[in-house]
């Protein structure tokens, strides 16, 4: 049996999907309002509940062998969703319980800049739980995917809207040099899905990514060949953008497109130098123009 947190969400419900296609037994701990009827299709158990509240994650690690922890946000809400709540107490109550429970396998999804001086707090509770894991003395495995695509996502389908099909011209958040590493849903699904099988990555932190590193302009030149669109480029100074955001933030987060925490990501290179999948998975990760012809 194999717990997956995070199974309704944009990667867990792809990794679910990968799972079961392999034939194996699945368990997801889904908040109690969570749309489901994809899992129950699928065959999965359900248990419903709070990350956060122990006598449920102690139901949800009984006769499990490993958990594929994907749990995270990336905007906050407070007081409740917040990155220390989710990401380092979550995790916490999480470890407890699979240590309880006698789980001998942990798959963490942390993210690529997960580190001890991170300027941003998503970065920094990542790293803080991916430290929880490594001291946990299950047989873990961390994998850092870069900034990750597909049908669903967050991040690409929010520029395709809000920055190329929308305004009279396509913005340009500072240089637009930064470069990220764009990875298919369903590679890290596969990525994942190897971990859960091989005992050759126990111990192995990975940064993955796709097959090319693009700056946030070549990304959205290829959204707009894409969708055909013809505007120019027009570069917005972060001195600008920096304090509208930081406003908004602190007013309205949940309507601000960016929060002040992803523009400090942005402005960071989100890429690796590794090459796991020569050397550890089986894959030939898709590119970013050959994903979105699927399903942008």
């Amino acid at each position: 049996m194999i717990l997956v947190t995070g199974a309704t969400g944009f990667i867990g419900s792809h990794t679910v999907r990968a799972l079961r296609a392999r034939g194996l037994t699945v368990r997801a701990l889904v908040r109690p309002s969570a749309d489901v009827a994809s899992l129950t299709t699928l065959g999965v158990d359900l248990i419903r509940g709070d990350l956060l509240d122990p006598q449920i994650l102690k139901q949800a690690c009984t006769g499990v062998e490993q958990i594929i922890h994907i749990v995270g946000i990336i905007r906050e809400i407070p007081p409740k969703v917040t990155f220390e709540r989710i990401h380092i107490e979550g995790m916490r109550g999480l470890l407890t319980a699979a240590q309880a429970q006698g789980v001998g396998r942990f798959i963490y999804i942390s993210a690529i800049g997960a580190r001890p001086n991170a300027r941003a707090r998503y970065h920094q509770t990542k790293w803080a739980a991916e430290e929880m894991v490594r001291a946990s003395g299950l047989a873990w495995t961390i994998l850092r995917p870069s900034v990750v695509f597909g049908p669903g996502d967050d991040f690409i389908n929010l520029l395709a809207n809000d920055l190329v099909k929308t305004p009279p011209f396509i913005p340009v958040i500072g240089s637009g040099e930064n470069k990220l590493q764009p990875l298919w849903v369903k590679d890290l699904a596969e990525v994942i899905c190897q971990c859960s099988i091989a005992g050759n990555t126990v111990g192995q932190t990975y940064e993955l990514g796709g097959p090319q590193q693009l700056s946030l302009r070549a990304i959205l030149e290829i959204l707009a060949n894409h969708l055909k669109v013809r505007k120019p480029f027009v570069n917005i100074p972060l001195g600008l953008v920096t304090p509208a955001v930081a406003l908004g933030t602190a007013l309205v987060p949940q309507l601000l497109p960016i929060t002040s925490d992803q523009l400090m990501m942005l402005q960071e290179d989100n890429v690796t130098a590794q090459e796991p999948f020569k050397a550890d998975f089986v894959l030939q990760p898709l590119t970013l123009a050959e994903g979105i012809r699927e399903y942008l």
